[in-house]
């Protein structure tokens, strides 16, 4: 579904806001920083998935002295026609309506409305440590899969439960508590297993696809891009849960399973997190996302996600920034940036904010930027 129109009350700095942005090709929302433009992505990336890219909470993305928030996205697909909204409300947990029914899972959200976001923060990706890359993973499979959402629920379950049990268990264990822990011991070994094979082979997947995203992008030589997932176990889970057992009863910490599981970035074989420099890494950071989008659209023939980019130029040359325009997918974009667009990129629609007048946000069309 292509968004046609979005409208924000009382999220971050607006107090009302509305744009109409292209159905098709790109929209650049520009405007000075601080004017509202990452704001508005967020509110997009949040009605659809319920997060915010920005790691806030609820309450943050409400405008200070106001008692709630509201996201409206229409959406359109030919003759389809569809409204998701958001309800934010402090101290209580978001509200989500797809054609005015409240929802209870993000999934119904993604049904409807799915987005790809790149974001600055995107850089920890690459440079933070990897739960930030597990975390990628994990969101495009439960896209890709749905059924995968519970298993890393199930997996999130076991492991705080297991975690409790280990705490609780540290003045001494009885016969019936050691019961207890098998228990959880095999749900985290089923559920945990289906995770960590389903990560690899997506690891599998994107590897070839970051791989031509990023010597695309980075206008040098071409480089091997390495995507290694490592698993925190040698051979069955089960029976490495059973061998670490003592040690975990002792650390009180669960040190076998997928939460340790790493996932490692390379260039020519050499690792990005330390050994890239930062332009590298961005290069990198993009063509994830880039690839996570181009899977995401195979999945959904016709229909593909809509992909929302903040501040994508920030630290880009003008050469690069030329490849990452070319390399924009079918379907709909919309991009922030608080300089022009490169010479000769073709933009559906530009949409100007000028926080000197309330944050507005007045559309211009265009068909290619001079």
């Amino acid at each position: 579904m292509r968004v046609t129109s979005v409208s924000a009350r009382a999220f971050r700095c607006f107090d009302e806001v509305t744009i109409e942005p292209a159905p098709d090709g790109l929209t650049v929302l520009y405007g000075r920083n601080g004017s509202g433009k990452t704001s508005l992505v967020e509110a997009i990336s949040f009605v659809a998935t319920g997060a915010s890219f920005r790691g806030s909470t609820r309450d943050s993305m409400i405008r200070t002295g106001e008692e709630g928030a509201r996201v409206e996205a229409r959406l359109a697909l030919g003759e389809r026609r569809a409204q998701v909204d958001a309800v934010i409300t402090c101290g209580r947990p978001t509200a989500f309506f797809v054609n005015g029914r409240r929802e209870r899972t993000s999934e119904a959200i993604a049904d409807v409305l799915r987005v790809t976001t790149f974001s600055a923060a995107d850089l920890d990706i690459v440079q933070g440590g990897p739960g930030n890359r597990r975390d990628v993973l994990d969101a495009l499979l439960g896209s890709i899969y749905p059924r995968m959402g519970g298993v890393i629920a199930e997996v999130d379950r076991a492991l705080r439960q297991r975690g409790a049990l280990l705490k609780q268990l540290a003045g001494g264990a009885r016969t019936e508590d050691l019961a207890t822990l098998d228990v959880w011991d095999d749900r985290l070994a089923r559920s945990g297993t289906t995770l960590s094979s389903a990560r690899e082979e997506l690891c599998e997947r994107l590897e070839p696809i970051v791989r031509g995203r990023y010597n695309a992008l980075s206008g040098s030589r071409a480089m091997r891009v390495g995507i290694d997932y490592r698993r925190s176990w040698e051979g069955d889970l089960s029976s490495a849960l059973g061998k670490s057992r003592d040690s975990d009863l002792f650390r009180q910490v669960t040190s076998q399973g997928p939460h340790r599981d790493e996932v490692e970035l390379t260039l020519d074989g050499r690792p990005a997190r330390t050994e890239a420099s930062r332009g590298e890494q961005r290069c990198l950071a993009i063509s994830l996302r880039l690839a996570s989008h181009e899977l995401l659209a195979e999945d959904h023939p016709g229909d593909p996600p809509v992909l929302l980019l903040d501040d994508v130029f920030s630290e880009l040359d003008e050469g690069r920034a030329r490849a990452l325009l070319g390399q924009l997918p079918e379907g709909q974009t919309i991009l922030t940036t608080s300089s022009s667009p490169p010479p000769g990129a073709s933009v559906a629609r530009i949409v100007s904010f000028d926080a000197a007048t309330g944050y507005s946000a007045v559309a211009q069309s265009s068909e290619s930027h001079q």
